[in-house]
């Protein structure tokens, strides 16, 4: 991993806009119309090497694929695993109320489908993963960039996009995801040594963490010791009932656990 030694490195999150025509075919290909395999496949590597070229031009340093292959950044997903079949209801944003304009646009995108998980979860497609990185690197070749990256859906936002209706419990559901999209994981990472990638030891991170001090966060200022964990030793608890996402939550208490630490 490149370190902002001389400057501060620019780069993204990882999805960029697709191309109006490949964008229909990834909506035609999530609602179950395959497209023609050969002229989807060129399409995107065509996409992934505009894409990059366009961060280049742009003057970002670390770049990516954009996503291109991918309808959304968690529901793609379902193209690669078995078991999401299900229905589920997708829930309007209450934060939207305010903004009618951006609440019709994206009623407009909700044609992406989020069904729910109502099967076992394996693997049905362990190539596309291969065809991504494989498209990042053609289009990495010959580009003056400082690094690239790929990108992948965590378990925990597959789980919120896709609810669970077949694992016993939120756990057991999270357990298999993480189970099964570490291959995906460690694809991305084999990837990333072949093209000469590294990431720095835990010390060093560490070690750049604890120059961290009087730092203006959220929860106050904090810094950070020599263990990589924040020197805020206090820990709010909050309680919140029912299903109603609106319901405030109850403030219960806070722990001071400097105690409890063996340093």
């Amino acid at each position: 991993m490149k370190r902002s030694t001389e400057r501060i490195l620019t780069t993204h999150t990882g999805s960029l806009p697709r191309p109006p025509d490949l964008l229909a075919m990834l909506e035609a290909l999530d609602a179950g119309t395959v497209p023609d395999p050969a002229a989807f496949g060129a399409r995107v590597r065509r996409a992934v090497a505009d894409v990059v070229r366009q961060q280049v031009d742009a003057g970002v340093d670390i770049v990516n694929d954009g996503e291109q292959g991918k309808v959304g950044y968690s529901t793609y997903v379902r193209q690669r695993l078995t078991g999401f079949e299900g229905q589920s209801t997708v829930r309007g944003r209450s934060d939207w109320a305010d903004f009618p304009e951006a609440a019709a646009r994206a009623e407009r995108r909700a044609a992406v489908a989020r069904p729910a998980c109502n099967g076992p979860v394996e693997w049905k497609n362990r190539a596309a993963v291969e065809t991504d990185t494989a498209n990042l690197r053609a289009a990495l070749d010959g580009a003056q960039v400082s690094e690239a990256f790929m990108t992948a859906a965590s378990p925990g936002v597959i789980a919120h996009f896709l609810p669970n209706q077949h694992y016993p419990s939120r756990e057991a559901y999270l357990a298999r995801l993480v189970d099964v999209m570490k291959d995906e994981y460690d694809a991305i990472h084999r990837a990333v040594k072949a093209s000469g990638g590294s990431r720095p030891p835990r010390d060093t991170v560490v070690a750049a963490l604890s120059v961290t001090s009087a730092f203006q966060g959220a929860l106050g200022t904090f810094g950070f010791d020599q263990a990589g964990d924040t020197t805020l030793r206090i820990v709010s608890i909050f309680e919140a009932t029912g299903t109603n996402t609106q319901t405030p939550w109850s403030w219960l208490g806070a722990i001071d656990y400097s105690a409890a630490l063996p340093y």
